[in-house]
C-alpha cells in the first residue's frame, strides 16, 4: 500500500505541481507559524532559544499527529478513499514541477532578455534581495537554489514519504517550514529560529547526500563530469560538520564546471557565502536547464530506487 502512495504522490507532482488556488497544507503551517511566534516571544521574552524551540516540538507533533489520525481514519471509511487521500497528502510534501517550472520561468525572462523580470521571478523562490542582481548572479542564484531544494523539495519529502509514511512526510514540511521562515542567522532569528535551523540540518542530512549521490549519477545519463561531482562528494560529503546546502550546491557546481556561492544581499545585509566549484568558465543561461535536468533525473532514479527496494524487500 505504500509503495502504491509513494507512486502515486510522485506522479500527481509531475502532473500538476501546486496549483495556486489549491489549499496547500504549507500555507496552514506558515499561518500557524505566525500566529504563534508572537505569543511564545511574549511568554518567553529573556528565552527565545526556548520559545523557538516549543514552537518547533509543537508544530511538529501536533503536523504529524493529526496527519496521522486522517490517514488512520480515511482508511476506517473506505480503503479506496483512504488510498486516495493518502496519495493526495503525500502529493503536497513533493515540489518536483514547482521547482522546475520556477526556474523555467526565470530563465524565459532572461532568454527575452528582460533583466528585471527575471528578478521579480527569482524573487518568488530565494530569500535573497533579487532587485540589484546582475544576470550572471541572477543565472547563480537560480542553479543553486535548485541544487538546495532538489534536497528540500524532493529528495528529502520522497525519502521520508518511502520510509515513514505521510505522516513523517507532513513533519518533515512542517520543519522545513518552520527553518525558511525563522532559521535565518540576524538579529531577529539568531535565538528564536537556532531549534529550526539545527533541526532542519539533521533531518536533511542523510537526503542532502542521496541528493548528492543522486547529481551524480544524473550527471553520467546527461553527459556531464562524472569524475570532479564524485570528487567532491568524497571529500566533503562524509564531514559531519559539511552544511547540507554546501554539499549539494558543490557538487552542481563540480558537474556544471561554474562557480557558485559569493556575496548575496539579504535584506540589505551583505552575506559572503564560501566559493564552490573551480569556475573554469561563467555561468550562462543554458546552466538553469542543466541545472534543472540535473533536478528531475536526481529525483526519477531515487523514486525508481526507493520501488525497487521495497519490491525486493
Amino acid at each position: 500500500m505504500n509503495s502504491l502512495i509513494f507512486t502515486g504522490a510522485y506522479i500527481l507532482d509531475l502532473i500538476f505541481g501546486d496549483p495556486e488556488k489549491m489549499p496547500h497544507p504549507v500555507r496552514i503551517m506558515g499561518w500557524a507559524i505566525e500566529k504563534a511566534e508572537g505569543p511564545l516571544r511574549k511568554r518567553f521574552k529573556k528565552k527565545e532559544t526556548i520559545a523557538g524551540l516549543i514552537l518547533v516540538f509543537s508544530l511538529v507533533a501536533i503536523v504529524f499527529l493529526v496527519t496521522l489520525g486522517i490517514c488512520f481514519f480515511s482508511f476506517k471509511i473506505h480503503k479506496f478513499f483512504g488510498l486516495a487521500l493518502n496519495i493526495i497528502l503525500g502529493y503536497t510534501t513533493i515540489s518536483v514541477k514547482s521547482l522546475l517550472d520556477a526556474a523555467a520561468k526565470v530563465k524565459k525572462e532572461l532568454l527575452q532578455k528582460n533583466l528585471s523580470r527575471a528578478r521579480i521571478k527569482l524573487s518568488h523562490i530565494v530569500a535573497r534581495d533579487t532587485n540589484n542582481l546582475s544576470e550572471k548572479n541572477v543565472i547563480r542564484a537560480v542553479v543553486e537554489t535548485v541544487a538546495e531544494n532538489t534536497t528540500d523539495g524532493i529528495t528529502a519529502p520522497l525519502f521520508y514519504l518511502a520510509f515513514g509514511g505521510v505522516p513523517l512526510a507532513m513533519a518533515y514540511k512542517a520543519i522545513n517550514t518552520l527553518d525558511s521562515m525563522i532559521g535565518y542567522q540576524d538579529k531577529r532569528y539568531i535565538k528564536f529560529g537556532r531549534a529550526a535551523a539545527i533541526v532542519d540540518e539533521v533531518v536533511n542530512f542523510i537526503p542532502s547526500r542521496i541528493s548528492a549521490l543522486g547529481f551524480v549519477i544524473s550527471s553520467w545519463f546527461s553527459g556531464l563530469c562524472v569524475r570532479k561531482g564524485f570528487r567532491f562528494i568524497s571529500r566533503c560529503a562524509l564531514k559531519v560538520n559539511t552544511l547540507n546546502s554546501t554539499i549539494t550546491e558543490g557538487v552542481v557546481a563540480s558537474i556544471l564546471g561554474v562557480r557558485l556561492g559569493g556575496v548575496n544581499y539579504y535584506k540589505g545585509k551583505k552575506i559572503l557565502k564560501p566559493y564552490l566549484g573551480e569556475g573554469k568558465r561563467a555561468l550562462e543561461i543554458d546552466d538553469i536547464n542543466r541545472a534543472s535536468k540535473l533536478a528531475f533525473l536526481t529525483s526519477l532514479i531515487f523514486a525508481v530506487i526507493v520501488l525497487l527496494i521495497k519490491i525486493i524487500w
